[in-house]
């Protein structure tokens, strides 16, 4: 009981993040791109974590042809070097 009242904290909380992850989510996927790369993360309300499985969920759960696993995810770590990408 506990947990849905926080996953439904959590779902308030981050409504308006998860909203745009879903839309950077269809372009990416309309865009056929096969490595994404999340970032700009602020300190305050954006997680590392949070932002991976966000999209993930989005893109696997989406009526799309596509699955999270289908790219290679990376997400740009605040005070840390992140992946490489190359464009």
């Amino acid at each position: 009981k506990e947990e849905v009242w926080e996953q439904v904290n959590i779902n308030i909380k981050y409504e308006g993040y998860i909203k745009k992850a879903e839309k950077e989510a269809e372009k990416l996927i309309s865009l056929e791109n096969k490595k994404i790369l999340l970032g700009h993360l602020s300190r305050e309300n954006n997680y590392e974590a949070l932002a991976f499985e966000t999209v993930c969920a989005e893109i696997t759960m989406g009526d799309v042809p596509y699955r999270a696993a289908d790219f290679d995810i990376c997400v740009a770590g605040r005070d840390t070097i992140s992946c490489l990408a190359e464009i």
